[in-house]
């Protein structure tokens, strides 16, 4: 089963050295999953279309097979389908299903459809460009940072980390969430975004992406990221004056 990336032991020192707790390690490690991804020599569109079309044929393939075996009446299907029942649940009697097909079928319908649209989205007919400036990861590292701090202290640790709304927080969600006050521990301010050298999030961000593996510190991702954010930030306060005191 495939492990989250990790840390070597005088990074990880080092971030409790910063002051993070150890929730916020934890979820670092999953931020690891982002910056790997976007710091690796990029991939071939024509090669990852290759797997992704593999990927949903397979999906589409088991899916079809796995209804066959309650919906055709020989005594094959019959026999292969109890015993896949037997075996499956005696390996797995905490999953939530009627039956196999039941449980796995919408799946990976979905997984057929994720894979199929994630194909038609890859770029047709461009070069493949390094993505190391992308500030996608130090917004994967700002929420870990929220998240580990919000399991440690308080779950109702208010979350404002999109910096330009987008595919998963919209400004006003973002304006909502700058309303509530936070009922746990507050945010410490050191660990608020920031392109100062001394600042323990530039030092935080420096070692997430050496964990993985770029060599360089992606000083154009994070004023990139940091530039964003501080843009919407202003948009939040011209709404809602009330909502910047925290982070002035």
């Amino acid at each position: 089963m495939p492990t989250l990336p990790d840390f070597t032991g005088d990074q990880r020192s080092e971030l409790l050295r910063l002051g993070l707790c150890k929730e916020q390690v934890e979820e670092l490690r999953r931020a690891l999953v982002a910056v790997r991804s976007y710091v690796s020599p990029p991939a071939a569109n024509n090669d990852t279309a290759d797997l992704l079309r593999e990927i949903e044929q397979l999906a589409s393939d088991l899916a079809r097979k796995l209804r066959a075996l309650s919906n055709v009446a020989d005594s094959a299907h019959h026999k292969a389908g109890s015993m896949i029942e037997e075996g499956y649940w005696t390996w797995r009697p905490e999953d939530d299903g009627a039956t196999v097909p039941n449980l796995l079928c919408p799946r990976l319908d979905a997984l057929t459809i994720a894979a199929s649209e994630a194909g038609s989205s890859l770029p047709k007919g461009k070069a493949v460009r390094p993505t190391a400036g992308n500030p996608a990861p130090i917004r994967s590292i700002e929420r870990a940072l929220v998240r580990g701090w919000s399991k440690a202290h308080d779950p109702v640790v208010s979350n404002r980390t999109d910096p330009e709304g987008g595919d998963e927080v919209t400004l006003s969600a973002m304006v909502e969430e700058a309303k509530r006050d936070s009922l746990g521990k507050p945010y410490p301010r050191k660990l608020l975004p920031s392109v100062s050298v001394t600042s323990a999030f530039h030092q935080i961000v420096g070692i997430c992406y050496a964990a993985g593996g770029y060599t360089a510190f992606p000083k154009r991702a994070l004023q990139e990221y940091v530039a964003n954010r501080n843009r919407t930030r202003k948009e939040i306060i011209a709404l809602w004056p009330d909502c910047g005191a925290s982070e002035e």
